[in-house]
């Protein structure tokens, strides 16, 4: 597909150090969220503020973006958030500040006799409210 590249294996200190400096072309990372909450798993990855720190090695920057950043940390109602964060997943559709190579499917297998169980899109499941159906 006509890409030339070069791969370099560096210590994770290295690596991190590096890429904050922006002394990469492209890099690959993991990003995982611990809370289903839009602004969590977005936020720090793109917002101009965190440039070079962990999240932003990507160096994007987008006045629009980083508006309706604060527009969604700022709206309590769900309908309204799910929207704004909408809206910023279609302009970085658009511009490809980073490209998602994988994400998981999630599968949870359980007994008919237990009860109560909410899955959680996060990934990350929680056994409050979960009981065993008496006989």
């Amino acid at each position: 597909i006509g890409i030339d590249a070069e791969v370099k294996t560096l210590e994770w200190g290295a690596y991190l150090d590096g890429t904050a400096r922006g002394d990469h072309q492209m890099y690959i990372l993991g990003w995982g969220t611990v809370t289903a909450d839009p602004d969590y798993g977005i936020n720090a990855l793109v917002t101009t503020k965190a440039m070079g720190a962990a999240g932003n090695r990507s160096f994007y920057s987008n006045p629009k973006v980083d508006e309706l950043l604060q527009k969604g940390r700022a709206t309590t109602e769900p309908e309204a958030r799910k929207a704004i964060y909408e809206e910023i997943q279609v302009i970085l559709q658009e511009e490809l500040p980073m490209f998602y190579i994988i994400y998981p499917k999630k599968s949870v297998g359980m007994q008919k006799y237990i009860e109560g169980f909410k899955f959680n899109p996060a990934g990350h499941h929680r056994i409050y409210g979960v009981s065993f159906k008496a006989e």
